[in-house]
């Protein structure tokens, strides 16, 4: 939400370990490409996670008495991690690998534990960027202004509620005996001839500031996005469902884009790397190769996949006609099927697995043909039978006099 975020994918042992990070223990650097190569990680171990983490033999005697000493082994000691380029990279040769890892002991400028990686195990998602910009702008970033500007009005807002429940009071100089009362079912006790009390008009609208509050909350919802993800959210008050529909529909097309950028920038390569270090070696014998697509199933996706299958549907119901001349020949039905499906949030036990469609299809592929070669066969007996029977000459004739 505020515009960078930072997500890495780790193994341990037998198991991937998924961790997020502050972007304040984060710097990074993109290469010509616009592409984020090199990331600095602050880490803070206290003595103790240190030998734990990187061996005795490999750490400063410093870390090492630290760690010994019951006082001193909680005391926080700080790490740098590198993760750059390498610049040994051959592609041509299976153990040289693209980035390296290099974890430092900044006191010292001592490097404590080196490794390579195939890719780099930090991704920094940005929202989006401005021009010449390095950092990600978010909805809360954009909206901060609006943010506190909605804060100083609740504030006021609520000021302004206090006076009208407990307005000040004005009264005559010694018009009444003891202090004015203002809680509820108090009692003023008021001197012979004296003017009432009155309560001080402070001539605040209430209802009018109310308003003008929800609809600065609604502006900052909207801002954030909250809005588009939410059923008819915002649209309550619209003729119909199809007016509603094509609303929601128009606000996720504001938003179809930044959502898929996330998607391929950040989420997309943390699945691939993820699959990269599963180990093969431990998966059943066949099949070894990792043959997938990866379907988002989240708030965000979902709806952005509704809005895709509303086009599919639309884009059938367009060609439909055009059907006898080959239109539909160019749409993968099967495909469009099964989207149109998971945008539904139609549960996946319900699909029929496609390899199970196929066989399906083949089986009764072969059936008809075998039924077709049963009645090819039929005709064929039929015609031998009737080309080896006698002819009826009479019969014959009165065929032939009446063509």
């Amino acid at each position: 939400m505020f515009g960078t975020g930072v997500i890495s994918v780790q193994k341990d042992d037998d198991s991937l370990v998924y961790r997020s990070y502050h972007v304040g223990d984060i710097a990074f650097a993109q290469n010509s490409k616009g592409l984020i190569d090199t990331v600095f990680r602050d880490i803070y171990y206290t003595a103790r996670q240190a030998v734990q983490e990187f061996g005795e033999e490999n750490l400063p005697d410093k870390v090492n008495k630290m760690a010994q000493n019951p006082t001193d082994a909680n005391q926080k000691v700080k790490f740098i991690h590198a993760v750059v380029p390498n610049s040994d990279f051959d592609k041509t040769k299976i153990d040289s690998l693209k980035f390296r890892s290099l974890f430092i002991f900044e006191e010292e400028k001592m490097i404590v534990k080196e490794e390579q990686f195939k890719s780099n195990p930090y991704f920094i998602m940005r929202f989006t960027i401005a021009p010449g910009e390095l950092w990600g702008r978010g909805p809360v970033t954009e909206m901060l202004p609006e943010i506190r500007m909605l804060n100083k009005m609740r504030l006021d807002f609520m000021e302004a509620a206090e006076l009208a429940n407990h307005p000040p009071m004005m009264v005559e100089d010694d018009g009444v005996i003891g202090q004015p009362v203002t809680e509820p079912r108090g009692i003023i006790y008021m001197r012979t001839g004296a003017a009432e009390p009155k309560p001080w008009n402070t001539g605040g609208n209430l209802p009018l500031t109310n308003e003008i509050l929800l609809q600065q909350q609604n502006f900052i919802r909207e801002g954030m996005l909250i809005n588009v993800f939410q059923t008819l959210e915002g649209v309550k008050n619209v003729s119909s469902a199809t007016e509603a529909q094509i609303r929601k529909e128009d606000g996720l097309a504001i938003v179809s884009a930044v959502v898929g950028a996330v998607q391929k920038d950040a989420l997309d390569p943390i699945i691939v790397r993820s699959m990269g270090l599963i180990d093969k070696k431990k998966l059943p014998p066949a099949p070894r190769k990792f043959d997938f697509d990866i379907i988002y199933q989240g708030r965000m996706a979902m709806a952005m996949s509704a809005l895709h299958a509303n086009a599919i549907e639309l884009f059938l119901a367009k060609v439909a006609p055009y059907e006898p001349l080959g239109a539909m020949d160019n749409i993968n039905m099967d495909k469009a099927t099964r989207h149109i499906a998971l945008a539904g949030s139609v549960p996946a036990e319900v699909m029929v697995p496609m390899d199970v469609v196929e066989a399906k299809r083949a089986e009764q592929k072969a059936a008809a043909q075998q039924q077709l070669e049963i009645e090819n066969a039929e005709a064929a007996s039929q015609a031998v039978k009737n080309a080896g029977a006698p002819i009826d000459e009479t019969s014959l004739a009165a065929q032939i006099g009446g063509q």
